[in-house]
């Protein structure tokens, strides 16, 4: 679900919502023509943070997957080297957009900037084997 909240478009889980509380009562409900637009434009459900432009480095080995379709958001093949590794950007609001996908592709992948979402996956996967072990 989506809602203006302080002037910030945000998302809500509906599974989370637990108490509602109906502070006024409209006959009806005027859209946002602006927010219907961007509700429209959007292609994940994370709203209200500013996008980030990502690099990641493909390895030679899977690169003709990422040569065939998008696999990350907004993906774009930025470079191919003669090796055939290739040097991909895309675009994320929120870091749940990107993790998972790069661990899927463990060990072709890696985050070459920005480098604090290279630290956080491999922060993730250190506890991941301390707590597994």
């Amino acid at each position: 679900m989506a809602g203006v909240f302080q002037k910030k478009l945000q998302t809500y889980r509906l599974s989370q919502i637990q108490q509602v509380k109906l502070l006024f009562e409209a006959e009806n409900f005027q859209h946002d023509a602006e927010i219907l637009k961007i509700l429209a434009d959007e292609e994940s459900i994370w709203f209200g943070q500013q996008k980030q432009q990502v690099f990641i480095q493909v390895k030679a080995e899977v690169a003709v997957f990422f040569k065939e379709r998008r696999l990350f958001p907004e993906q774009q093949i930025e470079q191919e080297s003669t090796s055939g590794e290739l040097l991909i950007s895309c675009q994320v609001r929120h870091e749940m957009q990107l993790l998972p996908l790069v661990r899927y592709w463990l060990p072709h992948v890696r985050i070459i900037q920005p480098v604090h979402l290279q630290q956080k996956l491999e922060q993730d996967l250190e506890n991941y084997l301390r707590s597994a072990g």
